[in-house]
């Protein structure tokens, strides 16, 4: 996962340049998905990741606010686990499970079907 970040420019002090922090480390494995649908919102979506390493939760949000944007896909950073589970809440109450998903890709949910798409 790589980062941009900027300084925020105030009156009177020094000029900051924006920072690429990249990700070199292969070491451990990760997942990402998006949720995908034009029928179900994924506004408030709850994700929630099972591994060997333990439980992580995502709540999707569209917004953005003065200084951030939250981003539309949910990166679990999840060790050396492998393969792992998931769960999607969707804010309509529709729930759809996913398990032994292999780790270090990418991947698309389509809300109204349930498929699972690898996106790399």
């Amino acid at each position: 996962l790589d980062i941009i970040t900027s300084h925020f420019h105030m009156y009177g002090q020094e000029y900051k340049p924006f920072r690429i922090y990249t990700n070199t480390n292969h070491e451990y494995n990760y997942v990402s998905l998006f949720l995908n649908s034009s029928k179900i919102s994924r506004n408030n979506a709850k994700i929630i990741l099972n591994s060997s390493g333990g439980v992580q939760r995502r709540i999707l949000n569209s917004r953005s606010d003065y200084m951030s944007q939250e981003p539309q896909i949910a990166h679990f950073g999840v060790g050396r686990s492998n393969p792992v589970n998931f769960t999607i809440i969707y804010s309509n109450g529709e729930k759809l499970r996913f398990n032994n998903i292999d780790t270090n890709k990418k991947y698309g949910v389509n809300g109204t079907s349930g498929n699972l798409q690898k996106v790399n």
